[in-house]
């Protein structure tokens, strides 16, 4: 069997692994993976969800099933309560938006000031995205007041939703629609 040098090298580490005291049926071995044992419980373990380095240590496990890719405005939203179908207080909304503000200069004094400013643009504007997602996946018990709000966002000037059904049913497309179906 051909080997690289890759591959004795990986060799060798598992080598030194197994000589630090006999961990394959040590019982260090078995405290070990009591450790993380938790950790590991649901992972789908494979080559996709294992990560390491040049070093060939374990940087990260990633499960790829609970993954997902967002646009922006909707990543960049206040999160909602476990379980909870209704929209948070505008006093918690303003606190996790000040939070989020503020973090990037706690976390670190290299922050992109024009990535940060477009990310408090964006969660400035994070509430009609909340009340589209609930629209959009009918994860709402009445959806009247989802959709007079997004109206009145983006109609500011033309009154409530209510009054609009209203006035579309006077419209000649309305009265004729209806009476084709009355017809039937």
């Amino acid at each position: 069997m051909r080997t690289t040098p890759n591959s004795q090298r990986s060799r060798d580490r598992w080598h030194d692994f197994v000589a630090l005291g006999s961990k394959i049926d040590g019982s260090e071995n078995r405290a070990d993976y009591t450790i993380v044992g938790d950790l590991l419980a649901e992972m789908r373990l494979n080559v996709n969800n294992i990560f390491i380095d040049e070093e060939y240590n374990i940087t990260c496990l990633i499960d790829w099933a609970f993954c997902s890719s967002l646009p922006l405005s909707v990543a960049v939203t206040e999160p909602g309560l476990p379980q909870s179908r209704h929209e948070l207080s505008e006093q918690l909304r303003e606190e996790f938006r000040q939070g989020f503000q503020e973090t990037p200069y706690v976390m670190s004094q290299q922050v992109d000031l024009k990535e940060r400013a477009l990310l408090c643009r964006i969660l400035q504007h994070s509430r009609p995205m909340w009340l589209l997602s609930r629209v959009l996946n009918f994860d709402a018990t009445v959806d009247y007041p989802l959709l007079n709000d997004l109206w009145a966002i983006v109609n500011p000037n033309r009154g409530h939703l209510l009054m609009e059904f209203k006035t579309r049913q006077s419209w000649d497309q309305y009265m004729e629609l209806h009476a084709c179906k009355e017809g039937r």
